[in-house]
């Protein structure tokens, strides 16, 4: 049997939880936290 080392790298992966969270992914990527995020607009960021 022969090794294989190969590998997945996954950067900067989040997931915005809300009912509409698509509205939201460009005040994320522009700084918007976390906790103003939940605070502002009832959303979660995993």
């Amino acid at each position: 049997m022969t090794s294989n080392n190969a590998s997945i790298e996954i950067r900067d992966l989040y997931k915005i939880f809300g009912k509409s969270p698509e509205k939201y992914v460009d005040a994320v990527r522009n700084g918007l936290s976390k906790t103003e995020l939940g605070r502002t607009h009832g959303h979660i960021l995993g």
